[in-house]
Parts: structure tokens; C-alpha cells; sequence
């Protein structure tokens, strides 16, 4: 573990950030056997290697839990690479993912009878090996998700929406392919081994693997792909308000379900990290 103290941009000190890399057996052991090589690779070998993440956590007050700012898998325990230079071994390519949805103080609310959400991807259109000092986001497209049923989850449909529709390609087949999103931690090592589905009964494409990190935070370039998922799916929302649900259901559509799904294209403007 290694902790680091950050200041804000008016020179508040900031809670402290502590990054971590952690595993699991696959059974009981009494001890445990540990290989350091010179290149700063660290293996435990009782350790499964499905289960090993890089964590970056902050200190919350009052004795609660850390909370997670990043998570993504990793190959071994080191710590000697940057966030950027550990996504480079892990992925060959990276987009996120992020769905918000119309809510009031007790949660999420219907607007006009609907579960109305906005889905937001985006990419780095880069190899990952081609990234430099500067590294451009780029909106690829959104959904407006009108949904009249009960138990549709936006955020995993909007998963599901960038995994079939837009990495679902012979190339990127071939490509080791990271998506970043901000929900169901707890699940990512059981989703990224494909022991259980990520969204009904649809199991992780075998090229992908999740990836976490916070939207309120810009300590790491999957924070803020997140940060900018979030933002424009805050704005789509704000604009189908003033437009309402009927304005909505005379343009094309297709339906996953219960849930009405329609395409939002976006200018073609990169965004610095």
C-alpha cells in the first residue's frame, strides 16, 4: 500500500488517497508464498489471478469505510506503474459508460408514468500503446431510455447498449477492451470471469473487463471518462424536461424490453484528459 496526500487547487489539503493492490485465495492457507522480481512484479502465488485488482481508496470521516475512487484488474501486486502506464498492460482499448436517471430526495422517479434515463459512452479512439502526454476523450453516442415496466436497471442496459451496438466489432473482437463504469463493484471480479452475467442473462464478452471508478473525482483518466459520461447524461436529462415524454415518443426508437431506447449522436469534438 502506498498513501498519498493531495492538495486542492486553492491549497486545501484534501483526505488522503491510498492506493492498494489486493487478491484472494482460493482456499484457506496458513502462509503464503511470495516472488519479487527486478522489475517490480510482486506474486503471491496462493492468490487467484482472477481476483487481483489495483485500488486507488479515500479516507471518509467518522470511521466509515474508505471509499473506492478507482478499480481495475491487475496481473500481479506491484505498484511501480502509473495508472496510466498499468491500463497499457491490462487493455488495448477504453470507452465508459455512465446512465443517470430522473430522481427526486427518495431515489429515482417517474416522469409522465416513465423511468426516465440518459445514457452517455465514450471513448479514447487511440490504441492505448499510442497514448502520450495528452489524451483526448471523445463523446461516441447517448441514449435516452424511456422505460414503462418495473424492474429494468438503466445503468446495466446502458451497458448492454455499448457492448452489442457499438464493440460488438471483428476488430475489436481481437482487442483487449477495458469499459469503465461506476456501479456493482462488489460483482466486477465474478462479471470479468464470467461467472455471472453483467446484465440479464448475457455474460461479459470474452475480450472485455470491467473496470470502476467514481464520477466525483479526476484522480485517474477512468475518472474522468466517468466524470464526462455523467455530465452529459445530466444535460440530456435537463433538456428532455423541457420536451416532456410525448415530444420524445414521436422520434425513432427500438426496445430492449420494456425500456424505449433512442440514439443521440454527437458532434465529433475531442476532449482532453
Amino acid at each position: 500500500m502506498a498513501k498519498k496526500h493531495k492538495k486542492s487547487a486553492k491549497g486545501k489539503q484534501e483526505l488522503p488517497r491510498h492506493e492498494w493492490v489486493y487478491g484472494h485465495g482460493t482456499e484457506k492457507v496458513s502462509s503464503l508464498t511470495v516472488t519479487m522480481h527486478p522489475s517490480g512484479e510482486v506474486v503471491i502465488h496462493e492468490v487467484d489471478p482472477a481476483t487481483i485488482r489495483r485500488q486507488m481508496t479515500t479516507t471518509r470521516p467518522n470511521g466509515k469505510d474508505d471509499k473506492v475512487r478507482f478499480s481495475a484488474p491487475a496481473d500481479h501486486f506491484g505498484l511501480e506503474l502509473d495508472y496510466i502506464e498499468h491500463l497499457k498492460t491490462k487493455f488495448d482499448y477504453m470507452l465508459a459508460s455512465d446512465t443517470n436517471t430522473i430522481s427526486d430526495a427518495n431515489g429515482p422517479t417517474r416522469f409522465e408514468g416513465y423511468m426516465v434515463s440518459a445514457c452517455t459512452i465514450v471513448i479514447i479512439a487511440e490504441h492505448l500503446q499510442a497514448w502520450g502526454r495528452e489524451v483526448f476523450i471523445q463523446p461516441l453516442t447517448s441514449y435516452l431510455i424511456l422505460d414503462s415496466g418495473p424492474d429494468t436497471n438503466a445503468e446495466l442496459l446502458g451497458w448492454h447498449l455499448a457492448l452489442t451496438r457499438h464493440t460488438n466489432t471483428p476488430f475489436l473482437h481481437t482487442q483487449r477492451l477495458g469499459m469503465v463504469v461506476d456501479s456493482e463493484l462488489g460483482k466486477h471480479i465474478d462479471i470479468n470471469a464470467r461467472r455471472v452475467p453483467y446484465y440479464a442473462d448475457y455474460l461479459l464478452p470474452c475480450n472485455t473487463a470491467l473496470v470502476y471508478a467514481s464520477s466525483d473525482s479526476s484522480d485517474t483518466l477512468a475518472n474522468a471518462m466517468l466524470k464526462y459520461c455523467d455530465n452529459v447524461s445530466g444535460q440530456l436529462l435537463e433538456q428532455f424536461k423541457h420536451h416532456g415524454v410525448a415530444r420524445m415518443l414521436e422520434d425513432n426508437h427500438f426496445r430492449v424490453g420494456t425500456a424505449r431506447c433512442f440514439a443521440i449522436n454527437h458532434p465529433q469534438q475531442k476532449r482532453p484528459a
